[in-house]
């Protein structure tokens, strides 16, 4: 059985909030949105998503770091949100 979360399928969105230097959006997959994130400014990368969520959505991690690190985004860090339930989201 395969499952695929529609709400967070390509294409690749983010937006900047406020006026900080802060960004937030959907996750990258491809170089071109490694691209589009470096050159919007992005210095680092904090991404929520767990190994359930890199499978179903066909992520590679291995070759999404490869991007990063060929664009100068040095700083990625994994800490997956178990969004499953309401108390695990919240914690």
């Amino acid at each position: 059985m395969n499952k695929a979360d529609g709400n967070f399928i390509n294409p690749f969105f983010f937006r900047r909030i406020g006026e900080a230097n802060l960004f937030i959006g959907s996750y990258p997959v491809y170089e071109m949105d490694v691209s589009r994130l470096y050159e919007a400014g992005v210095t680092a990368v904090l991404d929520i998503q767990n190994l359930s969520d890199t499978r179903q959505r066909g992520v590679n991690r291995d070759k999404l770091l490869q991007f990063y690190r060929n664009k100068g985004i040095n700083v990625v860090i994994n800490h997956p949100v178990n969004d499953v339930s309401f108390d695990d989201y919240c914690d």
